[in-house]
């Protein structure tokens, strides 16, 4: 048992906070699909959180409070240029950040991306056509599929390796 705030409790509940450089399509994906695997249920429309175990909270105002960040790189050109602030602020905030690239194709010059980062990501998100997120985003099928993304699979694996 883990002692937390005066009050005993069998598992201290594991705060994750998403954020993105991107439109935000990208970001809400991984928000579910993260509750999806790290949660073991099924649907995509639905927001859940297990109390005793994990929280995942879509751009939180308060960084400091959380255990662990993930942050989604869209690598196009403009949301790299608009995001380039909030890529800053979080390589300087002390909350560990896992930093996922969101969208990869080869079209994009990597060792060019890594320079402007600074650094390498450290999961990479397999490019997903823009019907299966609109089909994802809807509830029209089941999310397992979508939660067998590498990118996330590793993420949400990470998560559960160092939190879980």
């Amino acid at each position: 048992m883990n002692y937390q705030e005066g009050f005993l409790v069998d598992r201290i509940t594991v705060r994750i906070g998403v954020t993105g450089t991107g439109s935000g399509s990208g970001t809400a994906l991984v928000v579910h699909a993260l509750d999806y695997y790290l949660n073991k249920r099924s649907r995509m429309r639905v927001f859940r959180k297990e109390p005793d175990r994990y929280l995942v909270i879509e751009e939180p105002e308060d960084r400091n409070d959380l255990d662990v960040m993930v942050a989604v790189i869209d690598p196009l050109p403009s949301s790299l240029e608009s995001g380039a602030g909030k890529i800053l602020e979080l390589r300087e905030q002390k909350t560990p950040v896992i930093w996922l690239l969101d969208r990869d194709n080869p079209g994009i010059d990597r060792p060019r991306l890594h320079r402007f980062l600074g650094f390498h990501p450290d999961h990479v998100q397999e490019d997903v056509p823009y019907e299966t997120l609109c089909r994802a985003e809807y509830g029209l099928y089941e999310v397992c599929e979508m939660a067998e993304l590498q990118g996330i699979r590793e993420c949400a694996e990470h998560i559960e390796r160092v939190y879980g």
